[in-house]
């Protein structure tokens, strides 16, 4: 699923048709599709990564990885498990040398065409409703912006949920 399948479906949604407000539409439209899918990635998806990185002065510097940098999962020097205490600047090791690090890191900004790093489940129309209330949010119309938001809320939960085979009771006849 790219940014423009979202944007299309979107615009669908907002029902701009009208070629006069297009290019302001879509550039609004590019923005918040941008930032549900950023938003979205970034809570559901798991991106992690896994890097060599060298110490300076006992520290990995947050600027030596190749992502932004989320969360820390684990840190091994020699394939042993190493503590790492996060500071401002970098993370704390006790020795200089080289580290094996897997790290989550946030999503980064997407071109239309570009592929989104979100989980399978997530479908095109449920990015679709949630681009649509942040466009009527941004545009101060906010009953239409309430309601969205509201649908959107709800199809993320049902994306989520993971379908499990239902238990039936044995049932006896009298």
């Amino acid at each position: 699923m790219t940014l423009r399948e979202v944007m299309d479906r979107a615009q669908e949604i907002i029902g701009a048709v009208d070629l006069e407000m297009y290019t302001e539409t879509r550039e609004t439209l590019l923005s918040c599709a941008r930032f549900v899918a950023a938003e979205c990635a970034d809570r559901y998806s798991d991106m992690r990564k896994v890097e060599n990185v060298e110490s300076v002065e006992k520290i990995l510097p947050y600027a030596s990885f190749e992502k932004p940098f989320k969360k820390l999962v684990s840190i091994k020097q020699d394939g042993k498990e190493v503590v790492g205490k996060l500071l401002d600047s970098g993370i704390s090791v006790e020795k200089d040398g080289t580290y094996t690090v897997e790290y989550a890191y946030f999503s980064e900004r997407k071109e239309q065409n570009e592929e989104l790093d979100l989980p399978k489940n997530f479908g095109v129309d449920t990015l679709a409703v949630g681009v649509a209330a942040e466009y009527f949010f941004r545009n101060g119309f906010s009953d239409e912006a309430i309601l969205y938001k509201g649908r959107y809320d709800n199809a993320v939960r049902n994306d989520l949920r993971t379908l499990r085979a239902g238990r039936l009771p044995n049932r006896r006849f009298v």
